[in-house]
């Protein structure tokens, strides 16, 4: 089978990850076509999420801490009903915990297929903190200039974000699996 990095190009994502995730979909379904991205940005800004969106016809909730960016956000996709904002900063407990911001932004029941969490910084303690609407797929944001090797977390509310190897650590404590780091 051909590696996942064969399959990177960039639409509006940094490092080829609409390709990757576009290739990831087709191997094993879209399932109900349910994306969650906080640090959206203004939407198309360096997105994983904004080709499922915004050409192919996904859900998507768009979490954005900055009330500037929200508002082009709002503008951008205004009209498309597939597509919930909120303004918040997610955070590691509380009201802005993820799980919290998916429930009642999306119900109980949620599935989501596709998390992309990228909020240079506590991207680890993120994920470390879902517990009820874990997605199938997640992009996660490390430091790349951590050998792969060393196992470093940040400290909480720093921005040096966590290595390749502590965020595969915590993923492989939720189940999930490292299928390609394509860097």
């Amino acid at each position: 089978m051909k590696r996942l990095k064969n399959f990177a190009y960039n639409i509006e994502s940094q490092w080829g990850d609409d390709g990757v995730i576009e290739e990831i979909f087709k191997r094993i379904g879209d399932g109900n076509k349910t994306c969650v991205d906080f640090g959206a940005y203004d939407g198309p800004h360096l997105s994983n999420t904004w080709n499922l969106w915004n050409n192919k016809g996904w859900n998507a909730l768009l979490i954005e801490g900055n009330s500037d960016r929200v508002k082009s956000l709002r503008e951008y996709t205004e009209g498309n009903s597939k597509i919930k904002i909120v303004n918040a900063f997610v955070t590691i407990s509380g009201e802005n915990k993820i799980d919290n911001i998916v429930e009642k932004n999306l119900g109980s029941n949620a599935k989501i297929d596709l998390m992309s969490i990228d909020i240079d910084g506590d991207d680890y303690y993120i994920m470390e903190s879902i517990e009820k609407f874990l997605p199938r797929v997640i992009v996660i944001e490390f430091n790349p200039t951590i050998p792969a090797h060393i196992d470093i977390v940040q400290q909480p509310g720093e921005y040096f974000g966590s290595s390749a190897n502590s965020i595969n650590r915590l993923a492989t404590k939720k189940g999930y699996k490292l299928i390609e780091n394509i860097r």
